[in-house]
């Protein structure tokens, strides 16, 4: 991380086209930062308006999570900005380690991380787990990883 907050995306995250160069950056519920592209956000937009409708007590929640949350748009040379709240969120200062998962990737303070890590073991029971049940894989990492069931 340079001085002015930025880091640099890897060249294999970045698309071609401008549309791709836009991400959201929004506070995890872990001491993190889940950075996705836009036009993913934009997908999952539909939902959280339903859940709005649905659900009243969402309305302080997804403002609060608004509120912490950025677009940023990477740069030429892959470079975006981090903003003061989403790295005291995420306990980042000078370095930041990126972990990508198929679909986004989380931003993590170096040494929160190793704190965290929890080892492989406990990993490698999601893929079997998600394969019993492939429709429940918010689920399935639940249980693999022995986090309570939400609801």
């Amino acid at each position: 991380m340079d001085a002015q907050r930025r880091i640099a995306l890897p060249a294999a995250w970045r698309g071609a086209s401008d549309s791709d160069r836009a991400f959201m950056l929004l506070p995890h519920e872990q001491p993190c930062i889940h950075m996705m592209p836009r036009a993913l956000f934009d997908k999952l937009a539909p939902r959280l308006e339903e859940e709005l409708l649905a659900n009243p007590l969402a309305v302080v929640a997804l403002g609060s999570l608004a509120g912490a949350s950025a677009e940023v748009v990477v740069d030429k040379q892959g470079r975006f900005a981090l903003t003061p709240a989403l790295m005291a969120h995420a306990g980042i200062t000078d370095r930041v380690l990126m972990v990508g998962t198929a679909f986004s990737i989380t931003l993590w303070s170096p040494e929160v991380w190793e704190a965290r890590r929890q080892g492989g073991a406990e990993a490698s029971r999601v893929i079997p787990a998600a394969a019993v049940r492939p429709d429940r894989l918010g689920q399935a990492f639940r249980d693999a990883m022995g986090v309570p069931s939400q609801g």
